[in-house]
C-alpha cells in the first residue's frame, strides 16, 4: 500500500523508486510520469511480494469535482495484462480512488478459510476537462 508520504513525494517527484514500495505487500504503483500536465491515462502496475502481477483486477472508482457520492461515483474495472500495467483512462477533474484485492485460501483457526490482502491509494486531480 502506498502511504500519504509517499502520494506527497510522488506529487513532487511524479514517480516511486523500487524504494518507495514495502516488500511483501499488496502494492498499487503507477507508471513513469503520471502526473504529467495533459496527461490522460493512468499506468497502474499491482505488486504482491515486490514482484509485478498478472491478470491482477484493479478497480477505479471517481467522482467528478461537484459531484455527489455514491451517485455520480463511476467504476472502472481492468486488469494488469502481460506487462504487469493495467491501463486506465482518466475521466476528468475530481477524487480517485484505486483499489484491488488479493484472496487466497488459508488454512486457519477455526472457520477462517481465506485470507485477504488490500492496496488502495486515493488521489484528486484538479483542473482537468
Amino acid at each position: 500500500m502506498v502511504c500519504g508520504c509517499c502520494q506527497r513525494e510522488l506529487q513532487r517527484r511524479q514517480t516511486l523508486d523500487d524504494g518507495d514500495i514495502p516488500r511483501g505487500y499488496l502494492a498499487v504503483r503507477f507508471g513513469e510520469q503520471t502526473f504529467s500536465e495533459g496527461k490522460r491515462n493512468l499506468e497502474v502496475r499491482l505488486t504482491w511480494q515486490g514482484e509485478a502481477a498478472v491478470g491482477v483486477q484493479i478497480a477505479m472508482f471517481h467522482l467528478p469535482s461537484g459531484g455527489a457520492s455514491p451517485g455520480d461515483t463511476i467504476r472502472t474495472v481492468r486488469r494488469t495484462g502481460p506487462d504487469r500495467y493495467a491501463r486506465l483512462s482518466m475521466l476528468g477533474a475530481g477524487q480517485y480512488l484505486l483499489s484491488a484485492v488479493r484472496i487466497e485460501p488459508v488454512d486457519g483457526p477455526g472457520s477462517v478459510v481465506w485470507q485477504s490482502h488490500w492496496a488502495s491509494l486515493a488521489f484528486e486531480v484538479m483542473g482537468m476537462e
